[in-house]
């Protein structure tokens, strides 16, 4: 690679935007994990951890689907299935502060929704 620091910058993102995700799931107080590692990662609903992987776990796929729905009308398009992975680059880098807020928009959508009533 041209740019040694691009594998650096990618866990940057990653850890950064892991952080944020688990820190709005907390804050929200919804029933969700997120794990990954450099710039790569996956969430899911109705699950506290992926101790034992994401297909032994409870989750929730209307949840996911709901959420995923919520991000796409905020322009931000992720993996139609829970078990699917997401990755950053660097190019990611510009539209940043767009993803955090649409998370944090489509989390709480999600939370005074679909989470109403339980």
């Amino acid at each position: 690679l041209k740019n040694s620091n691009l594998y650096l910058k990618n866990e940057e993102l990653g850890n950064d935007l892991r952080q944020y995700i688990t820190e709005q799931i907390n804050n929200f107080r919804l029933p969700a994990c997120v794990q990954g590692m450099s710039s790569m990662l996956t969430i899911a609903f109705g699950c506290r951890s992926f101790k034992r992987g994401i297909k032994l776990e409870q989750y929730d796929t209307k949840a996911y689907r709901f959420f995923i729905e919520e991000m796409a009308k905020r322009h931000i398009l992720l993996p139609p299935l829970p078990t699917e992975t997401m990755f950053l680059s660097p190019v990611h880098e510009e539209v940043f502060d767009k993803i955090k807020i649409a998370i944090k928009q489509s989390f709480e959508e999600l939370k005074n929704t679909y989470y109403k009533y339980t």
